[in-house]
């Protein structure tokens, strides 16, 4: 029987886990499966509380239903009847443009009107502005092939109020990183594609429209695309694990290094100096992370994971009674430019968003600190960020009354920045991780930070280790895109 370890019970290092167990139960190949999490809880920054009445999220709220990964998963958990989408008031956001809220309408793909109503009801963005957006159906394309930094790429092709506008506060919002330190290729390849195929950005939406027979975005259909659970997004955590009942999950159990022994089996050695053997390790851990756990025998492979770098952010749920605003919100939350000169990346109105996440009469928002350009704000103490909160949250909302309580969670170093030439970077990780058999790396890093990416990748290095380790050669696996 193989063993195999899997360091980090996030949502990476539980799929990987997951997708093992199914392919061990379909080919009838008994595995040794062993998985350790050096916090006390599973999860990662997976992570719903309740409290008062209300339904906390810390981490991600949604999963994306644009990709079918999450949603298979889901299937094959027997959880998928769980799920619920965004309330009809959540079919749209806001911006804040001259700190008023400016609704972003109806049409839009993250930086591109698809339609000419979207554009002349951008009221987010001066005539000028638009009149640049509108010309980027003429913007030369770019020949060369080399990697071009996000901001760029949008200061290039729309101008540099759209970056501003509209670019930079969407994308802090996901990266945590202003756009001039992104790589298009990481980040968005596809507009980079539509560039180089169709001459523009704004053409290639045209073209997948015709092609694929569809609609203008719709606010349904931007409703369709987020959908979380009852009980929030913990039941997926909750499902992974009760789903896999013969791995050994072992919590509160930080590893220290893995290295090879005179056999060249993998061993795993946990802090207080106990050892695990393996035949293959799967590290679903942050990159530097990573790095110190292989740099003891894979120096050259431990420094090219330290390149990756990351950035902090803090959520905080605040609570209020309805009565507390002068009028009734509307929309899934706002984000704020940083030319706003505010101190907030943005918030989501949670309990307008989805149901269930605030008694009746009450109002749950969740709030962002703490990116590339406000890492300051993330070394506030907790008075001094419910201070910050509490003010921003007035001045932009109109807030008359104080909240009913204010909830703070950290994640520090938690995303990855994805910097130019961040593709060649990771097929420089991949290229030492090939000199290292037995040992695989997942998560948040290596193929986008959302939860259906990193699924995704999941489920294809599961599939991996178990073809290179658990099946004779004249065997086949089917991918789970055949499942």
């Amino acid at each position: 029987m193989k063993r195999i370890v899997i360091v980090g019970g996030g949502i990476s290092g539980l799929t990987v886990a997951y997708r093992l167990h199914e392919l061990s139960c379909e080919k009838e190949i008994p595995i040794d499966m062993t998985l350790l999490e050096g916090r006390s809880r599973l999860g990662g920054v997976i992570e719903t509380q309740s409290k008062d009445g209300f339904l906390l999220e810390y981490g991600p709220d949604a999963l994306m239903t644009d990709r079918p990964w999450s949603i298979n998963l889901c299937k094959r958990l027997g959880i998928e009847s769980e799920l619920i989408g965004m309330q009809k008031e959540a079919d749209h956001s806001y911006i804040v443009c001259k700190g008023k809220m400016c609704r972003i309408p109806t049409g839009f793909y993250l930086l591109a009107p698809s339609n000419i109503k979207a554009l002349v009801q951008s009221h987010f963005l001066s005539s000028a502005g638009k009149l640049r957006l509108a010309a980027e159906l003429f913007i030369p394309k770019r020949k060369s092939k080399d990697d071009e930094s996000v901001g760029s790429f949008i200061r290039r092709r729309f101008g540099r109020e759209v970056l501003e506008r509209l670019g930079e506060p969407l994308l802090a919002g996901i990266y945590t990183a202003h756009p001039d330190q992104l790589s298009m290729q990481a980040v968005l390849p596809h507009f980079r594609e539509m560039e180089s195929k169709y001459g523009s950005v704004t053409r290639g939406l045209w073209a997948l429209r015709e092609k694929h027979g569809m609609k203008d975005c719709t606010e349904e259909n931007s409703r369709k695309m987020f959908v979380t659970f009852k009980d929030g997004m913990r039941r997926l955590i909750h499902a992974l694990i009760e789903n896999m009942p013969d791995v050994s999950f072992a919590t509160s159990t930080p590893v220290e290094k893995i290295a090879f022994d005179h056999m060249r089996i993998l061993e795993v050695t946990i802090q207080g100096g106990a050892v695990i053997e393996a035949d293959a390790v799967c590290l679903a851990l942050p990159a530097m992370r990573s790095s110190e756990i292989v740099n003891s025998f894979s120096p050259r492979l431990a420094e090219k994971l330290a390149d990756i770098k990351y950035e902090s952010v803090v959520t905080v749920n605040v609570a209020y009674d309805e009565l507390a605003f002068p009028k009734r919100l509307d929309g899934a939350g706002f984000v704020i430019p940083s030319v706003e000169n505010r101190r907030l990346v943005g918030s989501i109105f949670s309990s307008i968003k989805f149901d269930g996440r605030a008694p009746k009469g009450a109002v749950l928002i969740r709030t962002f600190l703490g990116n590339a350009i406000q890492r300051n704000n993330v070394d506030l103490d907790d008075q001094e960020m419910r201070q910050l909160v509490t003010e921003e949250l007035r001045d932009i909302l109109g807030v008359t009354r104080e909240p009913l309580f204010i909830d703070i969670q950290r994640y520090e170093m938690s995303i990855p920045q994805y910097g130019l030439n961040y593709q060649k970077l990771l097929k420089a990780i991949e290229s030492e991780r090939a000199e290292c058999p037995g040992l695989f790396l997942t998560g948040n890093a290596f193929a986008g930070v959302g939860l259906t990416s990193c699924i995704h990748q999941a489920e294809l290095i599961a599939e991996k280790m178990f073809l290179q380790f658990c099946e004779t050669t004249e065997n086949h696996v089917q991918t789970v895109g055949q499942v």
